[in-house]
C-alpha cells in the first residue's frame, strides 16, 4: 500500500491525495492516529479539526451526496453525531433531503436515537421546510410552527403571555381555533366539537353543534 500524491492537469490545479494498494485500487486514510490535531486555514487547531475560512459570510464546509443528479435519485445527505466511541451509526443527525426528485430545494430535518439499542437509525424529530415552516412531530407543517402532538408551555419568570398577533386592521383577524376529528381545517368535516376564540374588535365565540355534519362552526358568545 502507499500513498500517492498528485497534481490535477485541469484547472484549478489541485493537489490530491489517495490511498491506493498495488493494484491501484483505493485504501483508506487515517489522519493523526496517533493523536494530535489538524487545521484547515490556521496553523494552531484548538481541537480536532479546527477549520478558519477565508471571509466572513462565506460557505466554509460544503457536504454534498451523490443523490439528487437526476429526475429519478432523491437526495438526501447527513452529518452524523455520536456520543459513544464504538458506534458506526450516529445517534444524533441533520439532514437535507430534497423536496421532490431533480429539486434543487431540500427540507432541514434534526433525527435523533429513540431505540437505546447500539447503532439503531435516529428518526425524525423536527423539520424545517424549505419555504419557512417549522415541524415537530409532523414530515409535513402546514404553518410557521406546527406541533403534532402535546404542547407544554413554562416559564419561571412572572407575567408571561402567549400573544397571537395579526399585524393589520382589516382581515383576517386574531384567532385561536381548536377543531377534533379528522379534519384539520376550520369549516370542513363534521364540526360539532370545534371552537373558535376570534378578536375582531370584539371577543367572538364560536362554536359548532351535533346536528351540524358540515360548514364552519357558528357564533355563540
Amino acid at each position: 500500500s502507499e500513498l500517492a500524491i498528485g497534481l490535477d492537469n485541469d484547472s484549478p490545479y489541485s493537489l490530491w491525495l489517495q490511498g491506493r494498494n498495488s493494484n491501484n485500487a483505493a485504501r483508506d486514510i487515517s489522519l493523526q492516529p496517533l493523536g494530535g490535531k489538524i487545521g484547515i486555514g490556521t496553523e494552531a487547531p484548538a481541537s480536532k479539526l479546527h477549520v478558519i475560512g477565508g471571509a466572513n459570510d462565506e460557505v466554509v464546509a460544503l457536504f454534498t451526496t451523490a443523490g439528487g443528479t437526476s429526475s429519478s435519485v432523491e437526495g438526501i445527505a447527513h452529518i452524523g453525531l455520536s456520543h459513544f466511541s464504538t458506534d458506526t451509526a450516529p445517534s444524533v443527525s441533520i439532514s437535507a433531503e430534497e423536496i421532490d426528485n431533480g429539486d434543487h430545494r431540500a427540507d432541514f430535518r434534526i433525527n435523533t436515537r429513540a431505540s437505546a439499542s447500539s447503532n439503531a437509525t435516529p428518526t425524525e424529530k423536527l423539520r424545517v421546510t424549505y419555504d419557512g415552516n417549522v415541524g415537530i412531530g409532523t414530515t409535513t407543517p402546514n404553518a410557521k410552527l406546527h406541533v403534532s402532538g402535546d404542547t407544554y408551555i413554562q416559564s419561571a419568570t412572572a407575567n408571561q403571555l402567549l400573544r397571537v398577533h395579526a399585524d393589520t386592521d382589516s382581515s383576517p383577524s386574531p384567532r385561536i381555533e381548536m377543531m377534533r376529528g379528522a379534519h384539520d381545517t376550520w369549516g370542513s368535516g363534521d364540526n360539532f366539537a370545534d371552537w373558535r376564540i376570534e378578536n375582531t374588535n370584539d371577543l367572538i365565540f364560536y362554536s359548532g353543534f351535533s346536528s351540524q355534519s358540515g360548514g364552519a362552526a357558528v357564533e355563540r358568545l
